[in-house]
């Protein structure tokens, strides 16, 4: 999400063409979907565009994202906005990862404990052979 957030950031500052499009070409951003989106939101600000107005048509960015980018570009704090969004979505993220493991626990706990079980079984049970074979 930085990444598309700085990618964003390069169109919304007008730099050369060449410049964003070594940035929409990068090895980074592999989903075509994307890659498209930002083809057309570039396209419709060399029309005269604002950043927002083709992002509120796609379905891939949230919505949440283009209000945001939108305010941005009326205060003129473009990059603050940018840096707000990325900082909510790596929370976002961080939240959600952070539940993931919370889920899996358990599960490794379990998972685990059979392990132990099952070796303390293979190792004593020979044993146990031994020492009713012998009494």
């Amino acid at each position: 999400m930085r990444d598309l957030l700085l990618l964003l950031r390069v169109v919304a500052d007008d730099f050369p063409r060449r410049a964003t499009a070594q940035v929409l070409q990068s090895p980074r951003i592999l989903w075509t979907a994307i890659e498209e989106e930002l083809q057309h939101t570039r396209q419709s600000i060399s029309e005269g565009k604002t950043i927002a107005e083709p992002l509120q048509g796609s379905k891939i960015f949230p919505g949440m994202m283009v209000q945001m980018v939108a305010v941005g570009e009326e205060t003129g704090s473009m990059e603050a906005m940018l840096t707000k969004i990325a900082d909510f979505y790596d929370d976002e993220v961080d939240a959600a990862v952070a539940g993931l493991t919370a889920m899996l626990e358990p599960v490794m706990m379990v998972f685990l404990g059979g392990t132990v079980g099952g070796l303390l079984i293979a190792m004593y049970l020979p044993i146990f052979k031994i020492a009713e074979t012998i009494g």
